[in-house]
């Protein structure tokens, strides 16, 4: 490498250090965020060659099942916050510490 690109490879690693308009923790966030996502994502693609491939299931079954698995990923959050809201009710003193919480 010649020195004027060590220099400049040097600025922009420099650059990307200092950046101060992001606060320090976006890059944890970011890569926390896209591994999670690369992980579920990979996780629906194997699970139908796994059923498929191990399982002997047809395509057609197959992908039955992850339709429902990929409805129970996005519903269940739903119910899990219907059961907390009823939970919340029942108990008083839960119920003034989640007002507390949300006036704050």
């Amino acid at each position: 490498m010649s020195a004027a690109q060590l220099s400049n490879s040097d600025q922009v690693t420099n650059a990307f250090e200092s950046d101060s308009r992001q606060p320090s923790g976006l890059r944890v966030i970011f890569f926390a965020e896209m591994w999670e996502r690369f992980s579920y994502y990979g996780m629906r693609s194997l699970l139908v060659l796994y059923l498929i491939n191990s399982l002997s299931y047809t395509r057609d079954n197959a992908l039955a099942l992850y339709g429902i698995y990929t409805g129970l990923v996005y519903l269940t959050p739903i119910y899990g916050r219907l059961i907390c809201r009823f939970d919340l009710e029942r108990n008083d003193k839960n119920k003034n510490t989640s007002i507390n919480l949300r006036i704050r």
